[in-house]
């Protein structure tokens, strides 16, 4: 797993943040809204070390998570805009508040997004890597690599381009390391 350590805001930026969250077994890289991510990984750990892993339930147990966070999320929203819970905003009677307020805020509901992007490595018993990718608020299982951030459609062209598929090289062989020389990128392989 690689990334970079570069955080901005809309008018500033710095290499100051570790993007890779180990959780044990798995390790997280993370993208987008810092703060979400982070939020996220805690959420990640705790339901993980609760569930018993197995390569029929994983993928589902993956997706648990940022529903926790989005649920939390909409629960915000309507406290901070309403001072009710969602159930009662949810269940209320539609005289109890005004027409507008309630589609603006089910447009802002409908519009939520997590608002991050998340790589999820590890293995099972089995010692199968694993590559999860959080994208789009969905969960999906990726290979030969996943790629997020606002690099994704550069790292992926480029890997794609190099022929990066562990199945054809095996993962010990896709690594790089820097020619000295000639300041280039070269295969080294497992021999």
């Amino acid at each position: 797993m690689c990334c970079d350590a570069k955080v901005s805001t809309d008018t500033v930026s710095g290499e100051t943040l570790g993007k890779v969250i180990n959780l044990g077994r798995f390790q997280i890289l993370i993208a987008g809204v810092v703060s979400g991510a982070i939020e996220l990984a805690d959420i990640y750990r705790e339901h993980l070390s609760e569930v018993a892993l197995t390569p029929e339930n994983i993928l589902e147990q993956l997706r648990v998570p940022p529903r926790i966070k989005k649920q939390r999320m909409i629960e915000a929203l309507v406290q901070s805009t309403l001072g009710i819970s969602y159930d009662e905003f949810r269940n209320s009677d539609d005289n109890k508040i005004d027409a507008s307020v309630r589609n603006k805020l089910w447009s802002a509901i409908h519009d939520m997004t997590l608002g991050v992007e998340l790589i999820i490595t590890g293995f099972l018993e089995e010692k199968v890597p694993l590559i999860f990718r959080l994208a789009w608020d969905e969960v999906e299982r990726c290979s030969p690599f996943a790629c997020i951030g606002s690099g994704t459609s550069a790292a992926e062209h480029s890997l794609y381009r190099r022929k990066q598929l562990w199945w054809v090289f095996g993962l010990q062989s896709i690594t790089y390391g820097r020619q000295r020389s000639l300041g280039s990128f070269r295969r080294l392989s497992a021999k």
